[in-house]
């Protein structure tokens, strides 16, 4: 009877000890699972605010592209009076019509050449802000 007393005594102990192993375990995995879901709070906040940036520069191109739009508009509109007053010259003097034309194409052509190369580089940089953003969300 001793023995089984002292059998019991040990399984209890045992018990006792299984189950003060399992609520460590317990205590862990629940301190890990925090940690994970700050640790994803923390990505999406990441993760919002690049979005919020990438949208505030993609504003600020679409603003910048705008506003080359309307210079060259002004420019267009510069040109086209310029032209009119050449053609009023060409009754004046055929040479110095000839002359201001071909300034007047060299302007614009070199403008044509300037504001391509600026349009074709906020395209560039906008596809770069979305490959980057993609990147990001893949993270």
């Amino acid at each position: 009877e001793s023995q089984l007393e002292q059998s019991l005594h040990n399984l209890q102990n045992e018990n006792r000890s299984a189950l003060a192993d399992a609520k460590r375990h317990l205590a862990s995995v629940e301190n890990q699972l925090a940690d994970a879901l700050a640790d994803t709070h923390h990505v999406e906040k990441s993760v919002q605010d690049q979005i919020s940036d990438l949208q505030n520069e993609l504003q600020m191109q679409r603003n910048s592209s705008d506003n080359v739009k309307r210079h060259h508009a002004k420019i267009v509109e510069g040109l086209k009076s310029d032209l009119t007053k050449a053609r009023q010259l060409r009754e004046e003097s055929a040479s110095s019509l000839q002359q201001d034309m071909e300034e007047m194409k060299a302007e614009y052509d070199e403008s044509m050449i300037y504001y391509k190369d600026e349009v074709e580089s906020l395209r560039s940089q906008l596809r770069s802000t979305k490959t980057r953003a993609d990147a990001d969300r893949k993270e």
